[in-house]
């Protein structure tokens, strides 16, 4: 990576977008792939749970019988920080239901 390069990704997050609906991806296979990111310069994953976040309470029915659980969660964010990766989680909102 050249100067160039360096600058630009300090003034701006190059970002790696993960959208988890359909075939998620093992924790095992994100720790596999999480320093190839950092690698090729990335510096954040924007992560969209959709259904695979381990909801709770009233919310509990929003998520899919094959979420993640919250310990898979705190590994994917322990992952992620330890590759030098910025996680953003992309929350859908109500422009987004599906009816």
């Amino acid at each position: 990576m050249d100067k160039t390069d360096i600058s630009v990704k300090r003034q701006f997050l190059v970002l790696v977008h993960l959208d988890l609906k359909g075939a998620p991806p093992k924790v095992s296979y994100l720790a596999e792939i999480f320093p190839l990111f950092a690698q090729l310069g990335a510096s954040g994953i924007l992560i969209e749970y959709e259904d695979m976040f381990p909801y709770g309470g009233k919310l509990e029915v929003l998520k899919s019988k094959y979420a993640y659980s919250p310990s898979e969660i705190k590994s994917i964010l322990h992952l992620a920080k330890s590759n030098g990766l910025e996680v953003i989680p992309l929350v859908q909102t109500f422009g987004h239901m599906e009816m």
